[in-house]
């Protein structure tokens, strides 16, 4: 091989050797991304399965909530008071209306989850 031979083999090495480099620079860059993506979906879905523990968790407090009142109002309904009743009513519909806003926002979040 003559010297002229040798120089534009090596420029072809070298050509080639560059384009492996890149390839194998971008190559390593989609693998980051991806392992990047596949966290971040990892991490979604375990943001939305925690969240809709939480909101079957609120959904047993709400109905645990409405049994007790069927248990404490039962005995003011049965000797006629009236106010008791009203009371007890009134406060039962607070604690349900403060559970099922907690239910609502848990619930918008998911559906912020679900929209990515």
């Amino acid at each position: 091989m003559n010297s002229e031979s040798m120089e534009k083999f090596q420029d072809q090495a070298l050509g080639m050797w560059s384009n492996f480099n890149a390839f194998a620079k971008q190559g390593a860059s989609l693998a980051k991304q991806g392992a990047l993506s596949a966290k971040d979906a990892a991490t979604v879905t375990a943001t939305k399965t925690k969240l809709q523990a939480e909101i079957k968790y609120l959904e047993r407090e709400l109905k645990l909530r409405k049994e007790k009142l069927g248990v404490d109002i039962y005995e003011p309904l049965v000797t006629d008071n009236q106010e008791l009743a009203a009371a007890l009513l009134a406060e039962c519909k607070r604690d349900v209306d403060e559970i099922q806003s907690k239910i609502g926002a848990k619930q918008t979040e998911v559906d912020i989850l679900n929209a990515r």
